[in-house]
């Protein structure tokens, strides 16, 4: 899931991320400001740099193959 960190709270060990959803099966996605929550820095897989995404309208923003299966990798890695 691709979130974008709104806060960061160093006294907590956490930060405070939007989540981005897709239309559907896809790897498009766009911001959804509502759903948000706080997650300790432990949770976290990847730190994306805007240019890890490719943006189509600024809005929305897509995850190459190569991210995906790169995410897929570290997924797995941090659940089993």
């Amino acid at each position: 899931m691709v979130v974008e960190v709104d806060d960061i709270s160093i006294e907590n060990k956490d930060v405070h991320v939007i989540f981005y959803h897709p239309a559907g099966p896809s790897t498009s996605s766009k911001k959804i400001v509502k759903d948000s929550v706080w997650v300790p820095f432990d949770r976290i897989l990847k730190n994306l740099a805007p240019r890890e995404l490719t943006t189509s309208t600024g809005r929305s923003h897509n995850i190459s193959n190569i991210l995906c299966d790169e995410i897929s990798v570290l997924l797995n890695s941090h659940s089993g």
